[in-house]
């Protein structure tokens, strides 16, 4: 993942990072989004899906 001026604040490993690379590729190619704009979404989504799997450990 490229650093943008959102950078994550939680790394995205294994199937975590290809969740969002996928998200990120299907928001560009059909959502004809500009690549900051769908990774900031796609790692939103991600980060949510994440913490849901994992509820104690979120961070604030």
């Amino acid at each position: 993942m490229k650093t943008s001026a959102a950078t994550p604040s939680v790394a995205l490993t294994g199937d975590w990072y290809v969740q969002f690379e996928e998200r990120a590729a299907i928001m560009e190619f059909d959502g004809n989004l500009p690549r900051d704009q769908d990774e900031e979404l796609a790692y939103a989504e991600v980060a949510e899906l994440m913490w849901a799997a994992n509820p104690g450990r979120r961070s604030t």
